[in-house]
C-alpha cells in the first residue's frame, strides 16, 4: 500500500466568518500548521471530499490553494529546529 500523498492547505479568507469556516474544515485533519496554512495525510476518498468541503466554505473573494506533494519526492531538510532554551543569540527589542 502507497503512502497518502503530503497535501498543503493554504487560504486567505478576507471575513473572520470565512476564516473560521475554513480553519475548521482543515483542521481536523491537519497534522502541523502556520498561520493559515496546514499540511494533511489524507486517503484518497478523503482528499476529494476535503477539496469539495473547502470549494463549498469559500467565499467568492476568498483565495483558497491545495498542493499535492509526491509521496515519492526526495525530502531534502535546511535548517535544523531549535527549542527556545537551546537558542544562544542575544533578544532586542
Amino acid at each position: 500500500m502507497s503512502s497518502p500523498a503530503l497535501l498543503l492547505v493554504a487560504y486567505d479568507a478576507r471575513q473572520a466568518a470565512s476564516r473560521h469556516r475554513l480553519r475548521q474544515s482543515v483542521q481536523h485533519h491537519a497534522v502541523g500548521h502556520q498561520r493559515s496554512l496546514y499540511e494533511q495525510f489524507p486517503e484518497a476518498g478523503e482528499q476529494k471530499t476535503l477539496v469539495r468541503l473547502l470549494q463549498a466554505r469559500k467565499e467568492a473573494s476568498d483565495d483558497l490553494w491545495i498542493f499535492v506533494i509526491d509521496p515519492r519526492a526526495q525530502k531534502i531538510f535546511l535548517g535544523c529546529a531549535t527549542t527556545p532554551h537551546q537558542f544562544s543569540g542575544a533578544i532586542l527589542s
